[in-house]
């Protein structure tokens, strides 16, 4: 079984909280816990490390990094100030986890992102976002629907020299849609996997193994969720794509 890293969701101090008032409270979301098990890997929630230099410990442990959803990143992560005081973000975890990518990049740790990963990841690479799709791109749909949340999809169209395409065999995939942010100039070395049908937004991302700055290193960034998917057939198309990932850690793992 596979050991997986995941990058940590936060709920900061708070004085009006009931429950550990006062304390940061760090948690996963079950589903995605419920999927990982299920692709037979056992998912290890990361903590904030009072010596951060001894992250590169840490990562020794697992054999991969999913940099998971949550919150909006915060603009200042990427050059920028907040358009709207609700678009603040959490530069406290953006900080977390350019740490962790950092580390796991230099263990040669196999790195996915999810919703919010993809983007994490995007600007870590020097990339930079779209604060909210509708208020900056007039163009765009809808990308989020909040009444119907994970059951809100749309298509996007998958790149024929891309590992998905290659994956799936396919070049239209059908994808539950629920961020309101999305990334606007892509990263150094980044390509393109997948994108919206209806209005070009990038939707998948991997890192090129060619690059000169982190040579053969696997990254992949998706901005759905895998892990929100009912229907038995969309089920199985997310676990070839998860296969994809999780086979680079197999290949790293088999080898040490």
């Amino acid at each position: 079984m596979l050991k997986l890293g995941l990058s940590a969701n936060f709920f900061h101090p708070n004085p009006d909280r009931t429950l550990y008032k006062n304390k940061r409270i760090l948690f996963a979301e079950e589903n995605m816990l419920h999927f990982f098990l299920s692709q037979n890997c056992l998912p290890i929630m990361i903590p904030t490390n009072p010596s951060p230099e001894k992250n590169a410990e840490l990562l020794q442990e697992i054999d991969a990094l999913l940099i998971t959803g949550g919150a909006d990143l915060s603009p200042e992560s990427y050059g920028e100030k907040a358009l709207k005081e609700e678009w603040q973000g959490d530069a406290f975890r953006d900080q977390y986890e350019f740490d962790l990518i950092k580390k796991a990049l230099e263990a040669d740790k196999p790195i996915m992102g999810i919703c919010r990963g993809i983007q994490v990841l995007n600007v870590f690479f020097g990339g930079t976002l779209y604060q909210d799709i509708e208020t900056m791109n007039h163009s765009a749909h809808k990308h989020r629907c909040w009444q119907r949340y994970e059951e809100w999809f749309h298509k996007v169209s998958l790149q024929k020299e891309g590992c998905l395409f290659q994956a799936l065999g396919t070049s239209i995939l059908e994808v539950n849609s629920v961020h309101h942010q999305a990334i606007k100039d892509l990263g150094k070395n980044l390509s393109i996997e997948a994108i919206s049908t209806e209005d070009n937004i990038i939707e998948a991302i991997q890192l090129d193994p060619k690059n000169t700055d982190y040579p053969g290193r696997f990254v992949l960034g998706l901005q759905w969720h895998p892990e929100f998917f009912k229907d038995p057939t969309l089920y199985e198309q997310q676990s070839k794509i998860i296969g994809i990932f999780l086979d680079q850690a197999k290949n790293r793992k088999t080898k040490s």
